[in-house]
């Protein structure tokens, strides 16, 4: 048997080393099996049956530059040849990688079969993968992979927004890549929304008529449920309105000679140009007795 076995392997190995497909499976057999009807080798009157697969078929499911492992063990490898199989392409053969596979792709022996390892995930390496025992009736497990993309997201306006108080301002954001598409959630930060909630799902956010109240910055966020990071994209909202003035005293009593504080504190955007008066009359940075702050 082992004699018949090297004779496989030579035939493999010519093609292996060009890198060049097979025109079909039965180029990997040699004619001096005989196979029954059963699957079975017969050689030399002695009968060897085909082994059956320990590994069980699974539906992957990995993140973006993450390693994939794929099963194929067998009941019994001897006299037989794995082949792996990538969307009916043919990469490997026994423990030889086909020149035209991927450098990322490699085999991990293990005890009666192999694992098909493709490091650094991306996704061109989705697809149905197939791992097939080299028998006249060929026996194969399937295995399917899936690639999860780590999202990208885009704000419009990009940076920020300038309005009018009274006027409508909308904050979009979308999903530019990335798979699964991920939800995306508006917050505020530093503080809860306009509404008074913590955050709002969806793309896009519209005050039909904003104060200044309403100015802050606003993070899109992407929210799911594969342990991706999160991705933040910020938007500065700002609200042109007219000055507000807010005095902490109207009224104070003092004894002479006595220093005092007068508050005003203006609330504006743009910011506006803050002047002070006595009786009517303009106070001077450097008047005497007067001191602004």
């Amino acid at each position: 048997m082992k004699s018949l076995l090297i004779q496989l392997l030579l035939l493999v190995i010519p093609l292996v080393a060009l890198g060049l497909p097979y025109g079909s499976l039965e180029d990997l057999y040699s004619p001096e099996y005989d196979y029954d009807e059963d699957n079975e080798v017969s050689e030399e009157g002695d009968l060897m049956k085909a082994p059956g697969f320990v590994s069980q078929t699974i539906n992957l499911v990995v993140n973006e530059g993450e390693t994939i492992r794929l099963p194929c063990i067998v009941t019994r490898l001897q006299g037989f040849v794995l082949l792996w199989k990538k969307n009916d392409n043919i990469i490997t053969v026994g423990d030889q990688i086909l020149g035209n596979a991927d450098s990322r792709y490699y085999l991990e022996a293990k005890e009666n079969g192999n694992n098909l390892m493709i490091s650094l995930a991306e996704p061109g390496d989705e697809g149905e993968f197939v791992c097939q025992v080299s028998a006249f009736k060929p026996t194969q497990i399937h295995h399917s992979v899936k690639i999860r993309v780590r999202p990208s997201i885009q704000t419009s306006p990009v940076k920020s927004l300038t309005v009018k108080e009274g006027e409508e301002a909308r904050l979009y954001c979308r999903v530019v890549a990335g798979n699964p598409k991920p939800n995306l959630k508006w917050r505020r930060k530093g503080g809860l929304m306009p509404t008074g909630d913590e955050e709002i799902m969806g793309e896009v956010i519209i005050f039909e008529s904003v104060t200044r109240h309403h100015e802050g910055t606003y993070e899109c966020v992407t929210e799911d449920d594969y342990g991706f990071q999160p991705i933040t994209r910020e938007v500065q909202l700002h609200v042109e309105y007219a000055p507000v003035i807010e005095q902490e005293q109207t009224y104070i009593k003092t004894e002479a000679g006595e220093e005092i504080h007068v508050t005003c504190v203006v609330h504006a955007y743009p910011e506006p140009q803050v002047e002070w008066e006595k009786d009517g009359q303009p106070i001077e940075e450097h008047s005497n007795g007067f001191v602004i702050q």
